[in-house]
């Protein structure tokens, strides 16, 4: 197994991003704060070698295993990624973005065809804009309510069990508005706590079945989750 240190304060959002990505890529990272309290750019150590800056980490979590997909599935789509991170510092890297309505309006623009930034699974764009955008709003930067597309985008990804695992680090940036933190995966509509809400009481001996509305009605919230069916076929007596 690969072991990683990275060495970054641990309420700042490329801690969270790294974080969240590592975790969904399968990476063993260990985190270790600097020493005193001043700003240092974020570094990941793999035995003796060190990868600095949050986006050159980022792309190495996402191509540390052969046939992973955080990092696109093709090396078009891995263009896309690198794209994506590069945008996503440029418009929202700075404690105060100056054009965040327009940057969200090419955004919402972009998902409104799309589950995911790029192709169809997660990536490290998803995981690094999600946190960027979940960090303004907890900041009161970015406004709660988002245009449709974004939302249920965001909702998505802040509801990966990756996301889940670190979002409660990150805190407010020094000098900014501190407001209640979005609630994790609430941007998607009927968001599915458990595998009992899917399930439809049947008899004492199948237990539950899943009715196939419910799984419509859940929609996207669903991703990421395993959901068990089975069936069986009408026979001629």
């Amino acid at each position: 197994m690969v072991v990683c240190r990275l060495v970054s304060h641990p309420d700042d959002v490329n801690t969270l991003k790294i974080r969240v990505a590592a975790k969904a890529a399968g990476v063993d990272l260990k985190l270790d704060a600097p020493n005193g309290n001043s700003p240092i750019i974020p570094e990941m150590y793999i035995g003796d070698r060190v990868i600095r800056y949050v986006n050159a980490i980022l792309r190495c979590v996402g191509r540390i295993f052969d046939g992973g997909d955080m990092y696109g599935n093709s090396f078009i789509e891995s263009s896309q990624v690198d794209a994506w991170l590069d945008w996503t510092e440029m418009e929202f890297g700075s404690p105060e973005p100056p054009h965040v309505e327009a940057a969200l309006e090419k955004l919402e623009k972009h998902l409104e065809s799309r589950t995911f930034l790029v192709g169809q699974r997660y990536t490290i764009a998803d995981a690094s804009l999600s946190c960027s955008l979940y960090h303004l709003q907890k900041s009161g930067k970015v406004a709660q309510a988002l245009s449709q597309a974004t939302q249920r985008w965001l909702g998505t990804c802040t509801a990966h069990e990756a996301f889940k695992s670190y979002a409660s680090a990150v805190a407010s940036p020094q000098g900014g508005r501190q407001v209640a933190a979005p609630t994790i995966g609430s941007s998607v509509a009927a968001v599915v706590a458990s595998d009992a809400d899917l399930s439809a009481c049947y008899s004492s001996a199948v237990g539950g079945r899943i009715r196939i509305k419910k799984i419509l009605a859940a929609g996207e919230t669903l991703i990421g989750r395993t959901v068990s069916v089975c069936g069986w076929g009408r026979t001629m007596r």
